[in-house]
């Protein structure tokens, strides 16, 4: 993510195991740069030259967080020299939505009120909706003696009052974001990776996306969050108390404890940073899927541990309070809720009681999955059979349901999809069919949802995971399954899914 320059490009040596920048030959500390970072150097090539790897030497260079400083020339090696530009990279073909440019560029209104569609699903005032009539609709729009034809962005359809629905108050031309206008830690593109992945998977793209990274905090070693992102990379950092055993979240009364365990983690972070921390941004999530037993204190086995949405969201609003004393623009996001699961009761009460005690939030995560392996099963419309879920998706269109659902005071905020995988069914398990296109689907689904007028923007989708897990976790290592990451690198390259800003 480097800024165009002409003049030297150096990388801290890899095995080197850091390198110091100092602010002036030997002089004070700044901080200490990964293995492998990438450096400007503040010099001509042919000073440059003759210092690297000679002992004695040093380089005043500046970092791609854009701090200046000096480093011993011993321990660094020769990227580019400058001022030959670098081989141009192709342009990304473009964006392939999967609805029609009519329906795009025209057809839709804004719930004016909650209204009400067919089989008693209810949109929040300030949802968009799509008309689905022809003729003269919008002669009927705002009218409470007509009605109109419409159909919610998560496919639920129905008749409403022209009343109950205004026209956009402008047309919706927002571009695709520019990365280079992004802090660093930001994407502007969705693809992503739950955990530090190889980045080989870019390689030659002229694309970066995002990398997410679970940790218990206090427990494991801070991941080099640093080094992500300053090589162009999105970072989304989930802190969890635990994983089973004593809870996604703690108990009530370690709420505050907790909070300041986050706050802490968060501090560490800006120390990794150093200088120039207004030119980076970080994406926390704190828990996840409250709603299911494995992530309740005792693994569910106590049901009055039960983490109820209330609760979760009295934790959300201490944490966040306090990492906004440490940095007042973190990105504080509340853990995505299981979409499925049921044990707790119905997934979307969960989701809407935990919204409404929710004081504030930087970002909405969530999590969308399909049942077996097959492309077709993105863009499916198949339900469940059975209350309490007979509303929800079967499969990977989950994810509008709640989409449909943001309160408005919310949709200006970006949504990240933090865990997506083809789940073990029917005998098979997780990842089955490797390259079959399934993941380029998964990207073309996302983006045709960004592509919506007015439709809030889904800045990442984030496979799950990269490495290999213990227990029935292992069958989802995409690090072990050569397909997969072959599908991704089709997404990579042969779509330009960046949202929109």
């Amino acid at each position: 993510m480097l800024e165009p320059d002409a003049r030297p490009i150096v990388q801290v040596t890899p095995g080197t195991g850091g390198l110091n920048l100092r602010a002036a030959a030997g002089g004070t500390l700044i901080f200490t740069l990964t293995d492998a970072s990438f450096l400007c150097v503040r010099e001509p090539a042919e000073s440059t030259l003759p210092k690297l790897g000679v002992a004695g030497q040093w380089l005043p260079v500046v970092t791609t967080g854009g701090t200046a400083g000096f480093v011993s020339a011993q321990f660094v090696q020769a990227v580019s020299m400058g001022p030959a530009p670098a081989p141009p990279v192709p342009p990304p073909p473009p964006l392939r939505p999967s609805i029609s440019p009519e329906i795009i560029a025209q057809n839709t209104a804004i719930a004016n009120t909650d209204v009400t569609l067919a089989n008693g699903w209810r949109v929040l005032a300030g949802t968009p909706l799509r008309i689905t009539e022809g003729g003269n609709w919008a002669g009927k729009i705002g009218d409470p003696n007509q009605t109109v034809r419409v159909q919610s962005y998560a496919f639920k359809d129905g008749a409403v009052r022209g009343s109950d629905l205004r026209a956009p108050a402008n047309k919706d031309a927002r571009p695709l974001i520019d990365d280079a206008v992004l802090p660093f830690g930001i994407s502007a593109f969705t693809f992503g990776m739950h955990d530090g992945f190889d980045r080989n998977l870019f390689a030659d793209s002229g694309r970066f996306g995002w990398a997410l990274f679970t940790s218990l905090v206090g427990g494991d070693p801070l991941p080099n969050y640093l080094d992500w992102a300053a090589n162009g990379y999105g970072v989304i950092g989930r802190l969890n108390n635990d994983y089973g055993g004593s809870g996604t979240i703690p108990t009530p009364d370690r709420y505050d404890e907790f909070a300041q365990r986050c706050a802490n983690w968060v501090k560490a972070a800006q120390v990794q940073i150093g200088a120039g921390p207004e030119k980076h941004r970080r994406v926390w999530i704190i828990g996840n899927e409250m709603n299911n037993p494995r992530e309740w204190p005792e693994e569910g086995r106590n049901p009055s541990k039960a983490i109820q949405p209330e609760q979760y969201a009295d934790c959300f609003n201490r944490a966040r309070r306090t990492i906004k004393l440490i940095d007042a623009k973190a990105i504080v996001v509340p853990g995505a809720i299981d979409p499925y699961n049921a044990a707790w009761g119905n997934p979307l009460d969960y989701w809407n009681r935990m919204l409404a005690r929710i004081e504030d939030l930087d970002g909405i995560a969530l999590h969308t999955y399909t049942h077996g392996p097959q492309p077709n099963l993105i863009t499916s419309l198949g339900t469940f059979g059975d209350d309490p879920l007979r509303w929800q998706y079967f499969d990977f269109r989950c994810y509008t349901t709640f989409m449909d659902l943001v309160p408005h005071r919310y949709r200006d905020r970006p949504v990240y999809i933090t865990e997506t995988n083809a789940t073990p069914h029917n005998g098979q398990p997780a990842w089955a069919a490797g390259r079959n296109g399934w993941v380029p689907e998964a990207y073309r689904e996302i983006a045709r949802w960004n592509a919506q007028p007015h439709a809030q923007q889904i800045q990442a989708l984030i496979l799950y995971r990269w490495i290999r897990g213990g227990g029935s976790d292992a069958q989802f290592a995409i690090s072990e399954k050569q397909g997969v990451q072959d599908d991704f690198k089709d997404a990579i390259r042969g779509q330009d899914n960046r949202w929109r800003a």
